[in-house]
């Protein structure tokens, strides 16, 4: 997979670089510095100040049709007391390309996806294919699973640690969107040795290999605008497969009382959100069920005031939410 990526990057880059000079370009690119520093007791009343510093590279590059994306970062202590080689972290790392035979978009990379119950990053690649006038749109995405430090190594076999996926969304109802999405994430974890005793008593090593971490979800949303445009109903569902149960259940309510005024109604309920296998499985973590209402006014033309207020049910225990606030658009 390490091999596949880098080949993917490389292809992508040369493109950019053999782009014709009579093309669009655009290139757009942002630097982020910070720093923040934290003191640390290593014993009873000796501690040590750290100052840590992070710089953050975001390059776009557009030639009509074909883009390419970056986002890395570095980061270190900036002591230099501290023994310690900085680390690096690419967030993404892709090329796409736009409107192809003007039905399709296809990205190559470390990309991030955002389809349905399926969000994340992966290497891989990632179609959408619309068809004329937008009545469906499909998106496809499929890889490695990005390794959790995001650097550009530590891959695992592909077969024990991948992520695909995809999401479906048809348009061709009036005023209603539906949309149908699946994912399917596998992560290897890395084994250790540890010290066990015998029947008796004797210490000896073995090598620990935990179970894959895996994550599957099947999701449906549906959302409906009245023909008058004076309200909205939207619903969503979604089941996890590997435990067999209901993972989240969505329903709001939006409708429009004047010009100015509407209020909301929203209905929640979610499970904790475990991979398969996860350490964290063993507990009995239960789900919660929230009721929220609202009101949104028009104060001026640009400027929205709103109000909320949340019921939150725990498992034997229950919690309020008030939010207050102005938006401008």
């Amino acid at each position: 997979m390490k091999t596949t990526l880098l080949v993917s990057l490389l292809v992508a880059f040369a493109l950019a670089v053999v782009a014709p000079s009579t093309s669009s370009q655009v290139i757009n690119g942002r630097l982020i510095g910070s720093i923040y520093t934290f003191e640390k007791y290593d014993t009873v009343n000796v501690s040590k100040k750290y100052v840590r510093g992070f710089q953050s590279a975001l390059l776009d590059a557009t030639f009509a049709d074909f883009s390419v994306h970056t986002h890395f970062q570095v980061a270190g202590t900036l002591q230099k007391k501290l023994d310690e080689v900085p680390d690096y972290r690419f967030y993404y790392l892709y090329a796409q390309m736009k409107n192809i035979f003007g039905l399709a978009n296809l990205s190559l990379g470390r990309l991030p996806y955002f389809a349905g119950v399926g969000n994340g990053t992966l290497d891989g690649g990632l179609l959408s294919v619309r068809c004329p006038e937008n009545n469906f749109k499909l998106t496809l995405y499929g890889g490695q699973t990005t390794p959790i430090e995001y650097e550009l190594k530590d891959w695992k076999p592909l077969k024990r640690n991948f992520t695909l996926g995809g999401q479906l969304l048809v348009n061709a109802i009036t005023n209603t969107r539906i949309g149908i999405s699946y994912v399917n994430r596998q992560r290897e974890r890395n084994g250790y040795w540890a010290t066990r005793e015998d029947s008796m008593a004797n210490p000896f090593l073995v090598f620990i290999a935990p179970t894959r971490a895996r994550e599957q979800y099947l999701s449906g949303d549906v959302a409906y605008l009245c023909s008058s445009g004076d309200a909205r109903i939207y619903g969503r569902y979604d089941y996890d497969l590997n435990y067999r149960k209901t993972q989240r259940a969505q329903l709001g309510v939006r409708v429009g009382v004047s010009k100015d005024l509407s209020l909301t109604a929203d209905f929640m309920h979610r499970a904790p959100r475990l991979p398969y296998g996860s350490f964290f499985s063993v507990f009995d973590l239960k789900s919660l069920d929230e009721i929220e209402l609202g009101a949104d006014y028009i104060l001026f033309p640009d400027l929205r005031g709103f109000v909320r207020g949340a019921y939150v049910k725990y498992s034997g225990d229950r919690g309020f939410r008030y939010t207050v606030g102005l938006a401008h658009r």
